[in-house]
């Protein structure tokens, strides 16, 4: 008995030729080549096989015209970005270095597009002098601001100088979006503040100085609960504390990315924990920190 799949005997005293049988499969690859080459002629006049065309870019689609893929230099209601309130304080460091911290409040004035901002900071001496700082200390990155809503935003800079008699800021390039739908949003609330390791020693390096000092003030910790309503997880989320004083006037900001962190942020709610690394000001009323939340640091 034979299987099924067995080829046929050969003939009793017939026996094949190996150069028979190498012939043959030469001749049924040359027969496919030539089939090939035919499908490609019929196909186009380049003598090229067929590629696939390829899928329009998010950016290049008309649907998406005027969306987060594709900025715009104006919004479609012709709405701006305007700075509502400014401030900044004077602060040392625990070696004693000076620094200046600062903070702002923006709004989006239209009705229908998110806006990226970049903001420009301009620190000016008693004499109204610019004073030289590292460049990056003259940026402020807002990645969004939602229709009509307010942010607000923040930092600290190190200085040559001793003090700084004012701190301009104006609003830099501004790129536009609209979303399709309700666009998600993050809200921040319950905010709690606690002063910790008041007294502590603290490694310190910088400004020809390194050692350990006393850190007489203690550090400010934010606690709060951010609520969002994006459906996926924000691996590199932007929080800003503004501070201001007993009057209601901004006194400095803080901001998350001072520490090197990167802020996540799940769907639904979340409680997240800002530790202040500079500052704030000794005249900041505690009870008065404003929290504000980004999608992204970027």
């Amino acid at each position: 008995m034979t299987d099924a799949g067995a080829a046929p005997p050969d003939p009793v005293g017939v026996r094949r030729s190996p150069l028979r049988r190498h012939l043959v499969s030469v001749l049924l690859v040359v027969a496919i080549l030539v089939l090939i080459v035919l499908l490609a002629i019929k196909g186009g006049t380049n003598h090229r096989l067929p590629t696939a065309a390829a899928s329009p870019s998010p950016s290049a689609s008309p649907s998406n015209a005027g969306s987060r893929y594709a900025p715009l230099t104006t919004p479609p209601d012709h709405g701006t970005v305007k700075i509502d309130e400014t401030g900044f304080e004077n602060i040392r460091d625990v070696a004693g270095e000076p620094q200046v911290t600062w903070g702002a409040i923006i709004e989006n004035t239209s009705g229908k597009a998110t806006a990226a901002v970049e903001l420009r900071i301009t620190y000016l001496d008693r004499a109204g002098k610019k004073l030289k700082v590292e460049d990056f200390y003259e940026r402020a990155a807002v990645p969004a601001v939602l229709p009509g809503r307010r942010t607000g935003v923040g930092g600290v800079t190190y200085l040559d100088d001793p003090a700084v008699a004012a701190v301009r800021i104006r609003v830099g390039t501004t790129r536009w979006w609209v979303e399709p739908g309700t666009p998600p949003t993050l809200a921040a609330g319950r905010i709690r503040t606690d002063w910790r390791d008041k007294g502590e020693q603290v490694p310190y390096w910088g400004g020809g100085k390194i050692g350990a000092f006393r850190n007489d003030c203690g550090t400010l910790y934010v606690t709060f609960r951010v609520d969002s309503s994006y459906r996926t997880v924000l691996s590199r989320a932007g929080v800003t504390a503004v501070f201001r004083n007993a009057k209601g006037r901004i006194v400095g900001g803080s901001t998350m990315t001072d520490l090197g962190l990167d802020v996540v942020l799940p769907p639904g709610w979340s409680d997240q924990s800002l530790r202040v690394k500079y500052g704030p000001p000794e005249d900041v009323d505690e009870a008065r920190t404003d929290i504000y939340v980004y999608p992204s640091t970027t």
